[in-house]
C-alpha cells in the first residue's frame, strides 16, 4: 500500500469466488478477470498493462478507469459484456478497445 492506493507489482489473473476489489487499486502489469462474480470494477483503478475479461459479470467500466494497454473481452453463456457506446468518455484506454 502506498497511501490509500493498493499496488500489485505484477500481472494478475483473477478467477473464482471473488465479488469485490478494493478501491484505488493499481495493477502494474496485465489484469485478467475470469469467471468471477464481480459486477463492478473499483473506483480509481489503474492497470499499466492490458485489461481482459473472460466470462465475467462485468457490463460497464467506471468513469475514472485508466488502462495503459488495451482492453478486450471474451464472453461465456450469459455474460453481459461491455459495449463500446457505453464506455464513459473519461475512461482512458491507451491501446486497442475490443468491445461490442
Amino acid at each position: 500500500m502506498v497511501g490509500d492506493r493498493c499496488i500489485i507489482q505484477r500481472d494478475v489473473y483473477l478467477q473464482g469466488s471473488v465479488e469485490t476489489l478494493p478501491n484505488n487499486l493499481t495493477i502494474q502489469g496485465n489484469f485478467t478477470i475470469a469467471g468471477t462474480n464481480i459486477e463492478n470494477l473499483p473506483d480509481k483503478m489503474i492497470v499499466t498493462g492490458g485489461l481482459y475479461f473472460y466470462k465475467t459479470s462485468i457490463s460497464k467500466l467506471p468513469a475514472d478507469l485508466q488502462v495503459l494497454g488495451g482492453f478486450s473481452q471474451d464472453l461465456g453463456f450469459g455474460s453481459p459484456g461491455v459495449y463500446c457506446k457505453d464506455i464513459p468518455s473519461t475512461v482512458v484506454i491507451k491501446l486497442a478497445r475490443r468491445c461490442f
